[in-house]
Formats: structure tokens, C-alpha cells, sequence
């Protein structure tokens, strides 16, 4: 064999060897970070949801009288009223979950800030207790 022939074969298994040890040092590096995508076998912790679809880990519990996905312990009560006129107008959405209620400055007025099963973003703005209009965020 030629010496050019030699040293193109040691060059090309270096470079092959290089980039197997990058490949598998991203590799490493991604599963330290937990940037790997989730299978079957490494399922995503923390996104267990229930047969309402409320995220439990989060703290989210279906409410039947509202009948959405809430953290109840942190509204009041004319917080879960506003709730319940933001669900009546967006039915017959499944699996809504209140995110967020903003208490404005008039009495009964309020953004109701709500994320479906598709984590699409809405909002519904509550004045003197009426709907004043609704929105999706995410577009």
C-alpha cells in the first residue's frame, strides 16, 4: 500500500471515531438534561391527568358544579361564579382547565384565563357578570 492510501484510511477512521464519541457524548448530555423525547418506557413524570383530564400533579381537581379543571382552594367564591359563566359560554369544550382569574377593577368583572386538552390558550372577559368577549391566545 501507498503511504497517501495509509494515511487517507487513518484519517477517515479518525473522523469516524471522532464523531461516533460526539454523537454519543450528545447523547449522554441530552439524558443528564432530560432533553431526550419521551417513549414508552420513559414516560413523562408529572403529566398524569384523570378521566376529567386535570393534571393532578399540578394540583388541578375536577369541580361538578363548574364542571372544569381548578385549583378550588385558590378562588373565591365570586371567583368560582365568574368561572362558571366563562365554562357555560365555552361549552362544549371537554377537558377546560381555569389557569388564571383576574379580579378587575368593577364589581363582577374578571378575565377568566383557561387552557383546553390541546393546551390552546383562551380568555374570557367577564363584565358586570356577563361575557364580554373571548379569545384564543395561542393564535
Amino acid at each position: 500500500m501507498k503511504v497517501s492510501t495509509i494515511v487517507i484510511l487513518v484519517v477517515l477512521t479518525s473522523v469516524f471515531l471522532i464523531n461516533s464519541v460526539v454523537e454519543k457524548s450528545e447523547e449522554s448530555f441530552m439524558k443528564e438534561e432530560g432533553e431526550l423525547p419521551p417513549n414508552i418506557n420513559n414516560p413523562i413524570i408529572g403529566a398524569q391527568r384523570d378521566t376529567n383530564g386535570c393534571l393532578i400533579p399540578a394540583g388541578y381537581s375536577y369541580n361538578q358544579n363548574i364542571e372544569v379543571c381548578l385549583r378550588t382552594w385558590e378562588l373565591s367564591q365570586q371567583q368560582k361564579k365568574a368561572a362558571k359563566i366563562a365554562i357555560e359560554h365555552l361549552t362544549p369544550y371537554y377537558s377546560l382547565t381555569i389557569t388564571q382569574i383576574e379580579q378587575l377593577i368593577c364589581s363582577g368583572c374578571f378575565n377568566v384565563y383557561l387552557t383546553d386538552e390541546n393546551f390552546e390558550d383562551k380568555l374570557v372577559s367577564i363584565i358586570n357578570w356577563e361575557v364580554a368577549f373571548d379569545s384564543e391566545l395561542n393564535k
